[in-house]
C-alpha cells in the first residue's frame, strides 16, 4: 500500500515552504493531489505527483522568466 505525502513531507522533498506547496497545488501542478474529510482536511499528495513535479522541473528552461516575451 503506497502512503500518500503531506504537504510538509513535500515542502521539504523540494526545499520549499508548506504555503509553496499548497500553491502548487492550487496551480494543479502536482496532480491527484485531494484533501482528507472533503474540503476541510489536510492535504495529501501522490508520490507520483512529486516524481512528476521534479521531472518537470529538471526538463524546465531555466531562463523563461529572463526572456524578453516575443509579441
Amino acid at each position: 500500500m503506497t502512503v500518500d505525502l503531506t504537504v510538509r513531507d513535500v515542502a521539504a522533498a523540494i526545499a520549499a515552504t508548506p504555503d509553496t506547496v499548497r500553491r502548487l497545488v492550487a496551480d494543479g501542478l502536482l496532480p491527484g493531489a485531494y484533501r482528507l474529510r472533503g474540503n476541510e482536511g489536510p492535504w495529501r499528495i501522490p508520490a507520483a505527483a512529486l516524481d512528476t513535479y521534479r521531472e518537470r522541473q529538471t526538463s524546465a528552461d531555466p531562463w523563461v522568466r529572463t526572456r524578453a516575451r516575443s509579441a
